[in-house]
């Protein structure tokens, strides 16, 4: 199916920014990532043709990418996949099987999303076996190839190089810094406490190659608890105290001196320390044993 081609916002060219050292912790890098893969998932679903045009923002090309540019070729696979976004987003400069691939390294290097940003600067060598399934994608597919390696490689770049990923924009921002099955993932503790997301987000901990908020400490230095309250932890991400896994463990529910704390008797109440080791009443911001705690002025 033709579609007349609809205007969007092009691509971000300098999505990644100056590589800022280790200890930057600014939040307008992290806004501009957001922004360059906003765009990314914009772009990446592509449109189908059936051999005939329909008139663009061009003029009368037949259009075979979603987006601003026309296509005066027509629907000729390769010299859409050579001329269009995808090779210079991710550099899938070649055709194969009606889709666009990468040729190699050089074109993977030269993508503005895929290499600086992902640390993907390498054609799949010969032979590439991606683990395991995919999960289906839409038209996500560069962006979930960039985490998940059963995804990579499957006519995306691949990272193989750990002095990519260290150039990469996912070093810095989350702490990936090593190249692994075709993607970068993070490897150490040290890394995560230096990424900006630990400081922003609170992904200070080391999780199965990926940096996630997985304690009341790694939530209480980051900004998303000092502007937002966000001083829990829950599935990998701090969030707000009445939601998170502290509030069901500890009682530690409400946010109030700057923490999750335990401010009233329901609070503990309600909470695993109670039905398991009987730590059922509040005392000085904790849930602990009845008696334990008569003197608290705060309890109510």
């Amino acid at each position: 199916m033709i579609g007349a081609a609809r205007q969007q916002s092009p691509a971000p060219r300098g999505a990644t920014g100056e590589r800022r050292g280790r200890g930057a912790r600014g939040g307008g890098g992290l806004r501009a990532t957001g922004a360059a893969l906003a765009a990314v998932a914009l772009l990446a679903a592509t449109a189908g043709c059936d051999g005939t045009g329909e008139p663009g923002p061009c003029g009368p090309h037949e259009v075979c990418e979603p987006g601003a540019t026309c296509f005066p070729q027509g629907c000729d696979v390769a010299a859409r996949c050579a001329g269009g976004p995808e090779a210079r987003l991710y550099g899938r400069a070649g055709a194969q099987g009606g889709r666009c691939v990468p040729v190699d390294d050089a074109t993977c290097r030269a993508s503005s999303v895929t290499c600086p940003i992902w640390g993907q600067c390498s054609a799949p060598p010969r032979g590439w076996d991606s683990p395991g399934v995919c999960p289906r994608a839409g038209g996500e597919r560069d962006f979930q190839a960039s985490r998940d390696p059963r995804c990579a490689g499957r006519a995306t770049c691949v990272a193989l190089d750990d002095a990519d990923c260290r150039a990469a924009r996912v070093c810095d921002l989350n702490g990936r810094c090593v190249a692994e099955r075709g993607v970068c993932v993070a490897k150490d503790e040290a890394g995560c406490r230096a990424s900006e997301l630990c400081a922003e987000l609170g992904a200070c901990s080391l999780d199965r190659g990926w940096c996630r908020a997985r304690s009341v400490a790694d939530c209480l230095g980051s900004r998303a608890c000092v502007d937002r309250g966000e001083c829990g932890p829950r599935g990998g991400r701090c969030v707000a105290c009445a939601k998170s896994d502290a509030c069901r463990a500890e009682g530690l529910c409400a946010f109030a001196e700057g923490r999750c704390r335990a401010t009233r008797d329901v609070h503990c109440r309600a909470s695993a320390a109670c039905k398991q080791r009987g730590r059922c009443v509040q005392d000085k911001g904790r849930c602990v044993a009845a008696g334990a705690g008569a003197n608290n002025p705060l309890r109510r």
